[in-house]
């Protein structure tokens, strides 16, 4: 059975003390379980200080892992700007997010790039959680499968293999900091169009290895509902993971106990 993944998407938001504060009142105060997963993912600057407080090699982070918010495409060298896989891995980094929407339109990233990105993230041990998503214009014209799974062929159809674990994120750019979350059964059709997309393109890849969560405007409020669609895996959480009581909130009414 899947293990339901909580992931908390920092932004650019918080600042040294803040992001030490979080971290280490999450550490405090999370309570883990057994089948769910919990990760933080703060600005790629303070990394270091977040690590320092989950102290992985002590391990005493209780159950809280660590992500980056984004990959370089190149190994370590002359890359001004970048930050390679190796430091990820050495500050304690088991995943990053890839092809942010924020990043695809703000960083003109493209997907050739994405790819490579992918790539560097799968190739040295750090679990990628590629992010997907619609403009508004595209959910109103009701193109949003056929673009998502134009996304998810652009970087994935001459793979060379899936991964041992995936992570997409279904993240309507609309939706995001908004307020407003699709219908229910229009998150579940495309998580499920997602899984089968996959499918497609690795056809002998367990469904176990490949998870689908969803991002935009999740709270503690909207998040059980969401988790009752058969193919929703948990979340990539925005604004609400910079506070203490709404990331444990979530965390809490995630479990599977209180979902079930």
């Amino acid at each position: 059975m899947k293990s339901r993944l909580i992931i908390g998407n920092w932004k650019s938001y918080l600042g040294l003390g803040a992001g030490i504060a979080l971290s280490k009142a999450l550490v405090n105060h999370h309570v883990p379980q057994v089948d769910q997963t919990v990760v933080i993912c703060p600005q790629l600057p303070i990394l270091g200080a977040i690590s320092q407080v989950l102290n992985f090699h002590q391990q005493q982070s209780n159950g809280i892992l660590l992500g980056a918010q984004d990959i370089s495409a190149w190994d370590s060298g002359a890359h001004t700007g970048e930050c390679p896989h190796t430091l990820l891995s050495e500050l304690g980094c088991q995943y990053s997010i890839v092809g942010h929407s924020e990043r695809r339109n703000g960083n003109q990233e493209t997907e050739a790039l994405l790819k490579n990105k992918l790539l560097m993230a799968i190739n040295n041990g750090i679990v990628p959680i590629f992010c997907v998503g619609e403009p508004l214009t595209i959910y109103q014209s009701k193109q949003t499968l056929a673009f998502i799974e134009a996304q998810l062929k652009a970087v994935f159809s001459d793979f060379p293999a899936i991964p041992d674990q995936l992570i997409i994120a279904y993240e309507p750019i609309w939706a995001i900091g908004s307020n407003i979350i699709p219908r229910l059964s229009e998150i579940e059709a495309v998580h499920r169009h997602i899984g089968n997309t996959l499918q497609q393109l690795f056809p002998v890849t367990p469904a176990e290895s490949i998870h689908v969560i969803y991002g935009g405007s999740v709270n503690a409020q909207n998040c059980k509902g969401i988790l009752h669609q058969e193919s929703v895996d948990g979340f990539l959480v925005g604004r609400s993971s910079i506070s203490e009581l709404d990331f444990l909130s979530i965390i809490v009414n995630s479990n599977k106990e209180f979902t079930s």
